[in-house]
Order: structure tokens, then sequence, then C-alpha cells
């Protein structure tokens, strides 16, 4: 037989607006292009970010992020590395907030979710994704998918947003004495 899985969620907001669309995030140093391509859900919401120049510092940035709550706070994305792969590593950083993912240089077959924890008092500030290493002169594409910053030491599912942080009310489980069997 195969195994059953139940997820049950806390409410969380995720304070990542436009993450679904990273053509509205600003293009920064040589020219980045963006594109739709096919995302770990199965829908088309993953944003290929190609830094097809060898200028230093491409990348796209979504500024204005705040309200974001002091504390401990979960960065976290689905990314893949594409061709061409960095020499390096890829990145979304949200270091305002306390911490940067860094990722292989290896292309990716499939996507890869990775997460990490920042702790500082700071409300506003940015993400950038830049799809490979600041001081390295060559090129690289990285895909994005759902970047998602929140309250808390622990990812959520991902939360879609467009244009203001998106909430997502806490999963509820409730059973019935005699309907229990799972």
């Amino acid at each position: 037989g195969s195994t059953w899985g139940l997820l049950v969620e806390k409410s969380a907001t995720n304070y990542a607006t436009n993450n679904s669309d990273l053509s509205s995030w600003s293009a920064s140093g040589g020219a980045t292009t963006v594109s739709a391509t096919a995302d770990p859900a199965g829908g088309t919401s993953t944003i290929l970010v190609n830094d097809t120049t060898t200028v230093t510092s491409s990348y796209r940035t979504l500024a204005g992020l705040s309200g974001v709550p002091t504390g401990k706070r979960c960065l976290s994305y689905w990314r893949r590395i594409d061709s061409p792969a960095p020499t390096t590593s890829s990145y979304l950083d949200a270091s305002p907030f306390g911490v940067t993912l860094q990722s292989s240089a290896a292309i990716d077959a499939a996507y890869t979710r990775q997460d990490g924890i920042g702790n500082n008092a700071t409300t506003s500030g940015y993400f950038v994704a830049r799809p490979r290493a600041v001081t390295v002169t060559d090129t690289g594409a990285t895909a994005y998918y759902g970047a998602q910053l929140e309250a808390g030491s622990y990812p959520t599912s991902v939360i879609l947003t467009s244009a203001g942080s998106v909430a997502r009310a806490a999963d509820v489980l409730r059973s019935e004495e005699h309907t229990a069997e799972l």
C-alpha cells in the first residue's frame, strides 16, 4: 500500500510581494531577461532570470518591502539552476532581514527548495534575485519560484503574491468520531 500524509499549517503571511512575477522586480547592473517557465506546482509562475552579460552585479531587485514583523523570519523559495550555469552560485538575498540563501552552480534537473532563518529588528528592506555571484564576471540563469518571507522559525507552503503581502488562514482539522479513520 501507499502511505498518506496530512499537512496542517499555522496561519502565515508572505511579505515578499510579486513573488510570481520577477519581471516587475527592477533590473540592475547589466541586462537580465526574465521569462515564464514551468513551476514545481505544474503552472507557469516560475520566472527564469538569465544574466547574459559579463558585467558584475546583474540582478533583479524587489524594493519597498515593509511591515515585516521583527524577530525571527524565514526566507524560502524554490530554485532551479538553468543553462548557462553560473561558475560559482546563485542567490536570493534578503540581507536587510538577516538572511541570504546561496545555491550551488550545478545545473538542476528539478527544483530544490531552500530556506533559512534570520533574526533582526529590521521591518523594511528588499530582496535581490541574483543568478550568479556578485564578483564574478560570467553569465548564469536561475529559475525562481515562490519567494517567501514570513515571521517564524520555519517555512510554510508557498503563498503566491502580487502587489501586496498575502495572509493565509490556519488550516483546521476536524474529525467526527465515526469518521476518524484515514
